[in-house]
This record gives C-alpha cells, sequence and structure tokens, in this order.
C-alpha cells in the first residue's frame, strides 16, 4: 500500500522520514533503558538504606 509512495518523486523524504522514524524510536529506546537502569540501582539503595548512594544519585553532591 506504501510501495507507491516510496517509489514516487518523494522517494528520498520518504526514506529519510522511514530512518528518522526508525533513529528516533532506537534512541528512545536507549533513554528508557539508561532511566530504567538509574531507577534500579536508586530504589536498590533506598531499600538497602545507602544514603551515600541515594545523595549522590539523588543529584547532591557534598
Amino acid at each position: 500500500m506504501s510501495l507507491p509512495y516510496f517509489r514516487s518523486e518523494e522517494r528520498w523524504s520518504a526514506r529519510f522520514l522511514l530512518l528518522a522514524c526508525i533513529g528516533l524510536n532506537l534512541g528512545m529506546v536507549y533513554v528508557l533503558v539508561l532511566l530504567n537502569e538509574w531507577n534500579r540501582v536508586f530504589y536498590d539503595a533506598l531499600q538497602n538504606r545507602d544514603a551515600t548512594v541515594f545523595w549522590e544519585l539523588a543529584g547532591v553532591h557534598g
């Protein structure tokens, strides 16, 4: 159904938009993985009552 669009005169903009969507989705997944890792360490510090790690992850540097 979309094949004619990718073969039309606008094929370069169509390919760019497709690659941009894929790239943005991959970037979003990467950021969410980093956020998930931060959350794991942060809540582990809360659970273990590790004040040093907690304040470091909260952004308070002494």
